[in-house]
């Protein structure tokens, strides 16, 4: 931080009365970019700060500060000879160093100065308005993994069901179901020829099946479920024999 009594010059062509001070480290021509928002603040007699001025940004860009290093950002600073009609007064609340001495502001002869700074990311827009948020789209795993199955893209392995085919991944089945694991990857015949035969349950509980190995739903459980509790047929019932093939198939 720097400070001129007069008002004068800080560094280079800059002149002000308080101002925070920047030089850049880069010893070789890179390009550098720093934006950043400060605030100023002076401690008065009874312990409470004061902002100096308003809330400021500043900007530091390599490409266009040339062969300059050094800048400086403060409430009053300006260049040399190009004080805007907007700064009225100069010096720490428009105080000469002599009012300044005799003030409230400095005790014991030193002046404190808190520095709120906030340091913004390269390529930093003040345009964007904090409120602006984006949209995203819900989960989609479940539906992606059910039209995978559904479409059968890049499938590898066939069930061979009551004379139907269905295509599946072994990569899914692997991951899913020990059992299926076991007949794709230890070496039985299903593991070359990646053609499985399914007996003793039907095609519609089978898909049903693999529907629930990609998407881990299986809604027709409970409608099956309902359909056995609800029903005065005995163990031979369609029902019963559907159910029992896919708890069987499942486990």
């Amino acid at each position: 931080m720097l400070y001129s009594p007069d008002a004068g010059q800080l560094i280079g062509s800059h002149h002000g009365s308080l101002a925070l001070f920047y030089r850049t480290h880069v010893s070789v021509p890179v390009y550098e970019e720093i934006s950043c928002q400060y605030s100023l603040y002076i401690k008065a007699r009874d312990g409470s700060f004061v902002q100096l001025g308003e809330t400021g940004h500043g900007r530091y860009d390599s490409e266009v500060a040339h062969d300059w290093r050094e800048v400086c950002f403060g409430p009053d600073v300006h260049w040399e000879g190009h004080r805007p009609a907007t700064l009225t007064a100069l010096g720490i609340f428009g105080l000469t160093h002599e009012q300044l001495l005799q003030s409230e502001w400095v005790q014991n002869d030193t002046l404190t100065v808190k520095c709120l700074l906030e340091v913004r990311p390269r390529y930093f827009d003040s345009r964007l308005s904090v409120g602006l948020s984006a949209e995203l789209p819900g989960p989609s795993i479940v539906r992606d993994m059910q039209a995978l199955f559904e479409k059968g893209t890049n499938s590898d392995v066939r069930f061979m069901v009551e004379g139907e085919v269905i295509h599946a991944h072994s990569a899914v089945l692997c991951q899913r179901s020990d059992v299926l694991e076991s007949q794709l990857t230890t070496g039985m015949q299903e593991s070359i020829s990646k053609v499985i035969v399914i007996e003793d349950c039907s095609a519609r509980i089978f898909r049903a099946f693999l529907k629930f190995l990609y998407t881990d739903n299986l809604p027709s459980v409970e409608e099956l479920a309902a359909q056995v509790s609800c029903s005065a047929a005995d163990d031979d019932s369609w029902q019963l024999k559907e159910m029992q093939a896919l708890l069987a198939v499942s486990h």
